[in-house]
């Protein structure tokens, strides 16, 4: 014979004031007392169940009680290509949507900052992980490393000596281009 058996929950801890046996064969109940407390009684154990999953579990593992803690790294990827003779793609890849806003200096320096906007995502300046990602050293483009997030919602990218470059958005919605080429002799 296989039974089922509850315990009634009493305070902070499990104590069998009651036990409540079901048999699995016959479907019978029987309760049993055992003396400690008369007040507890079957159904306060779900009663207690109940009131747990609804203001205390439920909530706090749904995100509800506390503020969700998501963080996120913006930057996907960064990749250079060579285009022609002197000039290099560097293409920076988000994982989410942006807006291209404008850029600083405009298109000469050893590092060029670029203004953009996180569309598409409920993510705030605060929930932005800092993130730094280089590039390997080629043949047809100068050291180069990516920031995010800057001052002002911005990507700076550093490059180890002065080039010549123009930026524009991708036109996935996802990437910024920088079209870049070394500058001799400085």
């Amino acid at each position: 014979m296989t039974n089922v058996v509850f315990l009634c929950v009493h305070g902070q801890s499990f104590s069998p004031h009651h036990t409540l046996i079901l048999s699995a064969e016959t479907g019978k109940k029987s309760l049993f007392h055992t003396g400690w407390n008369r007040s507890c009684n079957p159904l306060n154990k779900y009663h207690k169940i109940l009131f747990l999953l609804l203001f205390f579990c439920i909530p706090v593992f749904s995100g509800i009680a506390f503020p969700t803690m998501s963080c996120a790294q913006v930057i996907d990827s960064i990749d250079a290509q060579k285009r022609g003779s002197s000039e290099a793609e560097v293409v920076i890849r988000f994982a989410m949507q942006v807006q291209y806003l404008r850029h600083a200096p405009r298109d000469v320096g050893s590092s060029v900052r670029i203004y953009v906007q996180l569309t598409g995502s409920a993510l705030q300046p605060s929930d932005l992980i800092p993130q730094t990602m280089r590039l390997p050293k080629k043949d047809f483009l100068p050291q180069t490393s990516v920031s995010f997030p800057e001052s002002g919602n911005s990507v700076l990218v550093n490059f180890d000596q002065m080039v010549r470059f123009s930026v524009s958005p991708g036109p996935d919605g996802r990437s910024i281009h920088l079209l870049v080429s070394a500058i001799s002799g400085k």
